[in-house]
């Protein structure tokens, strides 16, 4: 997992020519605060071996489920950092799914920078993964204003409400 501040250069699949790095890892300085929690993590986390191919095809097909003495599959969640890389570092499924959750749509992912980063370099995941955070940073309204309809307004106990816009 070294490298990973160094992410998206420490990674296999990083071509210079496709991606400025500096940009990327400015970008995620600048928005750490509209992007990770600064202090929860929740990370779930599914690990699925079996003697045959492995897909996600085969875990989302219930009709193509093989029996269990053929596939298994380990489902866990960690809420501290460190628990997170001990497990990814542990063992090396055929495949393995990573859910970083929020506490709900509006606040950002509960992950910090840095861990994200070095999941990231761990598993070789390429920068173009990093074009998808900024949908969910947090917004001051659900939907970019000009795009929609919809705008979104704060009440006075601080509930929201949306309405329409027309």
């Amino acid at each position: 997992m070294d490298g990973w501040r160094l992410y998206p250069e420490g990674v296999d699949s990083f071509n210079p020519f496709e991606c400025d790095a500096a940009a990327a890892r400015q970008y995620l300085i600048d928005h750490e605060k509209l992007i990770f929690s600064e202090s929860d993590v929740s990370v779930n986390i599914i690990d699925a071996s079996g003697k045959q191919e492995m897909s996600l095809s085969l875990l989302r097909d219930t009709d193509s489920i093989p029996d269990s003495s053929r596939f298994k599959a380990d489902h866990s969640s960690f809420y501290k950092e460190v628990d997170v890389l001990r497990h990814i570092k542990a063992s090396n499924p055929d495949l393995r799914i990573i859910s970083i959750l929020r506490k709900h749509s509006l606040s950002p992912l509960m992950v910090s920078r840095e861990l994200l980063l070095k999941i990231l370099t761990f598993h070789d995941i390429g920068p173009g993964f990093l074009d998808l955070l900024p949908a969910f940073r947090v917004v001051d309204e659900l939907s970019e204003k000009g795009n929609s309809l919809w705008s979104v307004r704060r009440g006075c106990q601080g509930e929201i409400g949306i309405v329409d816009s027309k």
